[in-house]
């Protein structure tokens, strides 16, 4: 009952905001394509928003049901038939590739927007939450990473190259997986997601190697290190990565301190050796 009170709720307040919106447009003398298709991309980007940061009872509220009262589909396609019939072909295709472009893109905006990472201390205990512009502009605030170090039945070490597009280390050599933990997950949901995002891969056993703390220029993470052996297929992203390729042991060695690899990286690779996982 209380579930249904909280979206029955949510859609009452979603619907008055979209009929002001196109009230609004109206005393403006603006098209109602225009009101719809504006709705719709704002509700769009709120759902990404509040899909990033919320849960439970929030989400049923604000996603579930503003969201769904204060968008509407049945309109936008009511809006697109009335296009076709009157002949206006041109702006009926434009509308719904616009419409869909759009909308997608806010979703993943406002998700990007209201990504939120743990806050933790040295042991792993989970002390806040902050955005990752606040963990990514100097204040040092330590929040939880995963990696993970793929070898293959040969005893070679997977790498990716990180993207020139990154805001940390672009085109450099990296361990084959790594990435954020998201506020609310756990290290091995993070690691099998961005295992799955970076690599495309999900059968696999990973052993934990080691956590540590690493302060770079810009950030402070709690990286926690995994390993495995892999002999699947890859499957690498091509927006996440530039290259991803096995290397032979020896050949990581005489790059070492050629600044091909990130500096972390060379730190757990020494890691990895010392504690004999690297042969």
């Amino acid at each position: 009952m209380k579930e249904c009170l909280l979206v029955g709720a949510g859609g009452f307040m979603g619907s008055l905001a979209r009929y002001g919106l196109t009230v609004f447009a109206h005393s403006l003398a603006i098209s109602p394509l225009i009101g719809i298709f504006t709705a719709n991309a704002l509700g769009s980007l709120l759902i990404g928003f509040i899909m990033a940061l919320s849960k439970g009872d929030v989400y049923l509220f604000a996603a579930v049901g503003f969201c769904g009262g204060f968008t509407t589909f049945s309109t936008f396609s009511a809006q697109v038939l009335e296009q076709f019939r009157n002949g206006h072909y041109s702006m009926a295709l434009i509308y719904v590739f616009a419409s869909v472009a759009i909308c997608v893109l806010s979703v993943a905006a406002g998700l990007y927007i209201g990504k939120c990472f743990p806050l933790v201390d040295e042991t792993g205990r989970v002390t806040g939450k902050a955005s990752r512009k606040e963990c990514h502009c100097g204040s040092f605030l330590l929040h939880p990473v995963v990696h993970l170090h793929v070898f293959d039945t040969k005893g070679r070490l997977l790498l990716q190259k990180r993207s020139m597009a990154k805001d940390i280390q672009p085109g450099r050599w990296d361990t084959a997986v790594g990435g954020h933990i998201d506020y609310g997950e756990t290290i091995e949901q993070a690691l099998r997601r961005e295992a799955m995002e970076e690599l495309g891969i999900s059968e696999f056993n990973p052993a934990k190697a080691f956590s540590y703390p690493f302060r770079s220029n810009v950030e402070y993470e709690l990286i926690n290190s995994f390993y495995t052996v892999y002999e699947g297929e890859l499957h690498p992203d091509p927006v996440e990565l530039d290259d991803c390729r096995y290397w032979e042991i020896v050949e990581i060695r005489q790059n070492i301190g050629q600044g091909v690899f990130t500096p972390n990286f060379e730190m757990e690779f020494s890691k990895l050796e010392e504690m004999g996982i690297v042969k």
